[in-house]
């Protein structure tokens, strides 16, 4: 965690983490995972499906040092 880059786990799935950008923001990293999945085109003649690849976002991750939200609401009782 808070290591950007690209790597590959042991399962084979593809991950990448991004930290301290315009997208993620000061003090916080995102991280998304690579994909196969069926994509869907609308076309005059009616819609086409085939298998694409893409980045799916999975997580994001504020670090103690900064927090965007200043005042976290108090417990339920």
């Amino acid at each position: 965690m808070g290591n950007a880059g690209q790597w590959t786990a042991s399962d084979g799935r593809k991950w990448r983490t991004e930290c301290d950008t315009p997208q993620t923001g000061r003090g916080a990293c995102r991280s998304w995972a690579g994909v196969d999945f069926i994509k869907s085109t609308q076309t005059s003649s009616g819609t086409t499906y085939a298998w694409d690849a893409d980045w799916v976002f999975n997580n994001i991750v504020y670090f103690d040092s900064y927090n965007p939200y200043p005042a976290w609401p108090a417990p339920s009782p």
